[in-house]
């Protein structure tokens, strides 16, 4: 259960959580220090200027805004242990979507390991419970683990961000393997083309067979050979020669950079191709191997793939033409940058509804949103949050064009990812159901379906 909540971000809110209710003689606020609080894994460096510093902003500000009763209230908690209730919310918090995003501190939740690849889910209700739930089979004795923060960026950039808010090195599966998030297809194999979720979605639809239970979603497949650079470079473990990742505070408005891998401000960075210049040379371009035909790519074609990423990077998200990066067909689709732009472009293509799109815009963004849930399959996250909705959106299409069956196929697999991720009580799942068994009776009848369809 939440134990703590804030109503506001920041610093000064997490504070004068704690500080208020001893004001007003509550010390069960005290608890808030069972929470894990890694002060020791933190450089001193970032303790003193993150931290402290911080918390001593913090207390100026009581002492004018509470100036009649400081003399008596600002021994309550000293600045140490303000710093440490700022750290405590930075390594504990849980995104609490029943609040509109607002964080809550959960004692059972916040003892989950982190993983990139984790193994639960968790999800609020309406009554303050975090529920965690598995998105595969577990072993006995097997850790139980959540992704604390973003999975399809780069290794190297997800590193450095759980460095700088939980301050700790990852080292999980995802981490010491390849960079799965910069896809590209093989140059050796030249694979053939599969086909695409739409039509594993239709091959799904003629051997439906008539009952009305929503099915699970069909896994996607490729055949084609995908390109991986080594996770975190090829001299990830230690910080070598001033190269290696940074990472700054970016909220804090300040341009010191610390070094990823020992946590300190002691090397001046350089940023690479996709977070990764950690060694001079070709070493870098080295253990690029095909998943389909196990060939390691030669140095010279690795840098010719790296050297295309940089030049899709310099385009903005919102402006990278998708179709083309697709066709050309050098980059997978599941690669960050052609996600991030589906995503962008996605939200903006689809902002005034589907009514107001025309029919080769839909035709076309509904590819794209059969890429994404391909992509969330690939990257070991099928129960993701985004993809049910885009699955709903995918059945919305289907119904406009009057194909009933497609329709409800669609929202069949929305309600069944939902239903995984968060059980059968939430209001949206109910809702999802309905969608999926009887659209009729929850929407209005869609447009007849002409012969030419």
């Amino acid at each position: 259960d939440t134990v703590f909540q804030t109503k506001e971000p920041g610093a000064y809110a997490h504070i004068r959580g704690v500080w208020e209710p001893l004001a007003n003689k509550d010390n069960s606020v005290m608890k808030i220090f069972d929470f894990c609080c890694p002060k020791e894994d933190v450089p001193e460096k970032v303790w003193k200027k993150r931290y402290l510093a911080e918390a001593a902003k913090v207390f100026k500000q009581f002492s004018v805004e509470f100036e009649d009763d400081w003399e008596t209230t600002k021994n309550l908690l000293t600045e140490e242990q303000a710093a440490e209730i700022m750290l405590i919310w930075d390594v504990n918090a849980m995104a609490n979507n029943k609040k509109g995003g607002k964080a809550s501190l959960c004692p059972t939740a916040c003892c989950l390991e982190h993983s990139c690849a984790p193994n639960c889910s968790f999800y609020f209700s309406f009554s303050d419970t975090c529920e965690i739930r598995t998105m595969e089979s577990v072993k006995a004795g097997e850790s139980l683990s959540l992704n604390y923060g973003e999975f399809h960026i780069p290794t190297c950039d997800r590193r450095a961000g759980l460095l700088q808010r939980y301050h700790f090195r990852c080292q999980c599966t995802k981490c010491t393997g390849m960079d799965v998030a910069r896809a590209f297809v093989c140059p050796v194999c030249s694979p053939p083309s599969t086909k695409s979720l739409a039509e594993e979605a239709e091959d799904a639809k003629q051997k439906d067979d008539g009952t009305e239970k929503p099915k699970q979603p069909p896994k996607s497949t490729t055949k084609k050979g995908i390109v991986y650079p080594p996770a975190g470079g090829s001299a990830a473990s230690t910080c070598i020669g001033g190269l290696a990742a940074m990472y700054g505070s970016a909220s804090a408005g300040t341009q010191k950079k610390y070094c990823m891998w020992c946590g300190t401000e002691c090397c001046p960075g350089q940023a690479g191709t996709g977070g990764i210049d950690v060694k001079k040379g070709d070493e870098r371009y080295q253990g690029w191997k095909c998943t389909s035909c196990g060939v390691e790519l030669e140095p010279q074609q690795a840098k010719k793939c790296a050297l295309y990423e940089e030049g899709v990077a310099s385009v903005p998200a919102f402006e990278r033409d998708v179709n083309g990066l697709l066709v050309e067909g050098r980059m997978d689709h599941s690669h960050h940058y052609i996600q991030h732009a589906i995503m962008t472009q996605f939200a903006v293509e689809t902002q005034h509804g589907i009514v107001a799109m025309q029919e080769r815009d839909l035709e076309r963004v509904a590819e794209w949103a059969q890429k994404v849930v391909a992509t969330y399959d690939r990257l070991g996250q099928p129960l993701h949050d985004d993809k049910w909705g885009f699955y709903d959106w995918l059945g919305e299409w289907r119904w406009s064009k009057g194909d009933v069956k497609g329709a409800k196929m669609y929202w069949g697999f929305a309600y069944w990812t939902r239903r995984m991720a968060v059980g059968d009580s939430p209001k949206e799942v109910q809702k999802a159901k309905k969608k999926a068994l009887r659209p009729q009776d929850v929407l209005d009848p869609p447009p007849k379906k002409d012969a030419a369809q």
